[in-house]
């Protein structure tokens, strides 16, 4: 199927047949100024055809098609709409193959026409043609056996140019699609032993009520069609289309311009997401920052340290979590080495002597606020993927206050890992003690970082707004967080890969049933998530984009709620989703701002039969399937399909 063609053929047609003739009607009568009509008249090209304009049987002017390349020109003094026909009755015509130059006599029987609004003063092209007897034929079908008026011939000259895909009145007949067509029309007229004008006649028959019902010319002349890649509706649609009303070419043109949308611009998005997230899941994986781990590493080098100087000693040391803490120096100037069976990490911390007086720990375990310098490396959690170094670099500067058992700290500086560099304008976090040397819970707060993660570029602020207890979580002794998870976190930035094309916005996340989700069983999350942003993909148009997500429950089932609006370029897209808990069923409502609408039930994952298109309550095509793809079938018999 080629939709671009079909999109356009039928644009031209609505507004050829809206604005490209003007008004008047067929008993308008005015001798001045004359109008003027040219063309070209093909079967084979029609040399020295007679040529005659009328008015029903009034002859208004004739003449004679040109002897060499079958051209005519009329003048004549009327308004109105008029029928043009080129014939060959008197013996004296010849035919003219545009290929091979072969002339032969033209048959006495010959006759076809073509139908034109002509307006004083007004020169227009008007081709003559089988596709034009068709034209006319579909103008006589629609007049009811009465004069045929203005508004007869657009819907017509409309219909037949939405089937073939051409303008059949204004467009040229000697080349291009329009001149493949008609070799198509001699084609089966050779195959089925007959004449040009028996072909002409059968298929004015056929189409004279503006459809295509598997008729036998339809059927031939569509493999005539397929054989020399001529794309139109007739072909897209095996000979079964439906033109429609002229008042609704502009409406059907729209509606299938949201389903290219849907399939090309949002399919696109979403595919580029989804890579992106797996691209960013293996930088992620491959350069790893672990601000817990770090938070409470640098927490008992700083702990060791000041129970060093207390006790008047240049070196401590201890084991923690598996690994072995040795810190030495003295007069604010320290290093300090962290250890385990197969890895080491080393590096110095500066404090300010002011803070090394006597008591220092016991000054620390009260209230004590430090500014601390730290450069050097700290171990990944051992839950952690750990890529090809496990190991981060920092180069920190560390503010502490603790009061009460716990510590605020906000640290900025540089961190590395695994090649990736994060510089941190803002962390912040408070760590919670359950005794002098037991941290209970490390809860970050916020978390404003720069850098390189990869292939990616991040710049953005996390918040983590409320931590709550997890009933699930209290008891568990291999929780070492107090039981304490996040339960809402916003953020703010953007994110780039090396390509140039950017992802940036707010994202906000709230679980609702942090409390009371069981974490250790197969119990859903309960979700509301909103963001507001702009997608930006390199050489394509920014897709601002805004969406919000909610999970509720249904007689103790989860229902995913679901709204999506998106601007691209012009277009303003609003979708609403309702699904079930696997997103396997539910129903989805997309419209556009100029009132197109598709309404959709997802069954078993699958898009049911049935569901409409419609353009400001109209209906414009149904949702199908077709060899077990969604497609949507338009009110003209083309289908296409959605993904």
């Amino acid at each position: 199927m080629n939709q671009k063609i079909i999109l356009s053929s039928i644009t031209a047609c609505a507004v050829v047949g809206l604005v490209g003739c003007g008004g008047g009607s067929s008993s308008t009568y005015a001798p001045e100024p004359t109008a003027k009509v040219t063309g070209v008249a093909v079967d084979d090209l029609i040399l020295n055809g007679v040529v005659e304009a009328k008015n029903l049987d009034t002859v208004l002017a004739n003449g004679r098609t040109s002897s060499t390349d079958g051209s005519y020109s009329l003048n004549l003094d009327y308004s109105g709409v008029v029928t043009l026909q080129v014939s060959c009755k008197d013996g004296n015509a010849t035919m003219l193959n545009i290929d091979t130059k072969a002339k032969t006599e033209c048959p006495t029987d010959v006759q076809l026409r073509s139908i034109a609004e002509v307006k004083e003063g007004v020169e227009q092209n008007v081709s003559i043609s089988p596709i034009t007897e068709v034209v006319v034929a579909r103008a006589e079908e629609l007049a009811g056996g009465n004069a045929i008026t203005s508004d007869a011939l657009k819907q017509a000259r409309s219909d037949i140019g939405q089937l073939f895909g051409i303008d059949p009145i204004a467009s040229s007949p000697t080349d291009g699609t329009y001149k493949t067509i008609v070799d198509a029309i001699h084609e089966v007229a050779k195959e089925n032993n007959k004449s040009v004008m028996d072909i002409t006649k059968d298929l004015a028959e056929a189409l004279k009520d503006g459809k295509a019902e598997n008729e036998d010319v339809i059927i031939a002349l569509v493999e005539e069609m397929n054989d020399a890649n001529v794309a139109n509706l007739l072909t897209d649609t095996n000979g079964t289309a439906t033109a429609v009303e002229l008042d609704n070419v502009e409406d059907l043109a729209l509606a299938k311009a949201l389903i290219k949308e849907l399939r090309t611009e949002v399919v696109t998005a979403s595919e580029f997401i989804d890579d992106e997230i797996v691209n960013i899941e293996k930088d992620v994986d491959s350069a790893i920052f672990d601000t817990e781990y770090m938070a409470s590493s640098i927490d008992d080098i700083l702990r060791l340290t000041f129970d060093m100087v207390d006790n008047g000693d240049t070196s401590n040391s201890d084991t923690i979590d598996g690994k072995t803490y040795e810190v030495q120096g003295s007069d604010g100037s320290f290093s300090y080495t962290i250890s385990d069976s197969s890895s080491s990490w080393s590096g110095t911390l500066n404090i300010p002597e002011a803070l090394l007086g006597d008591d220092a720990e016991d000054e620390l375990n009260k209230e004590q606020q430090l500014a601390i310098d730290i450069q050097g490396d700290v171990p990944l959690g051992d839950n952690v993927s750990s890529g090809s170094e496990n190991k981060q670099t920092v180069a920190l500067a560390i503010k502490t206050d603790r009061k009460s058992g716990i510590t605020s700290m906000s640290i900025i500086g540089k961190v590395s890992s695994n090649g990736s560099s994060i510089e941190i304008k803002a962390l912040d976090l408070d760590i919670k003690y359950a005794d002098v040397d037991d941290i209970s819970s490390v809860f970050v707060s916020k978390f404003a970082l720069e850098g390189v993660v990869g292939s990616h570029t991040i710049n953005g602020t996390l918040n983590i707004n409320d931590y709550i207890i997890n009933d699930s979580l209290e008891d568990n002794s291999d929780f070492n967080n107090e039981a304490y998870i996040p339960s809402s976190l916003t953020f703010e930035g953007s994110i780039t890969n090396t390509q140039g094309s950017s992802l940036n916005g707010n994202l906000s996340i709230k679980l609702d049933n942090a409390k009371t989700i069981d974490l250790d069983s197969d119990d859903e999350p309960l979700v509301t998530a909103s963001f507001n942003g702009t997608l930006a993909m390199k050489d394509r148009p920014a897709l601002i984009t805004n969406l919000s997500y909610k999970d509720t429950l249904d007689k103790d089932k989860i229902v995913n709620n679901i709204n999506l609006s998106y601007t691209y370029g012009s277009t303003v897209i609003n979708s609403t989703v309702v699904m079930d808990e696997n997103m396997e069923n539910g129903h989805i409502l997309v419209s556009s701002q100029n009132g197109v609408q598709a309404d959709l039930t997802i069954e078993n994952e699958d898009i049911k039969d049935g569901g409409k298109l419609t353009k400001d309550g109209e209906l414009m095509g149904t949702f199908e399937h077709r060899e077990d793809a969604p497609v949507v079938k338009y009110i003209d018999g083309y289908f296409e399909t959605l993904f």
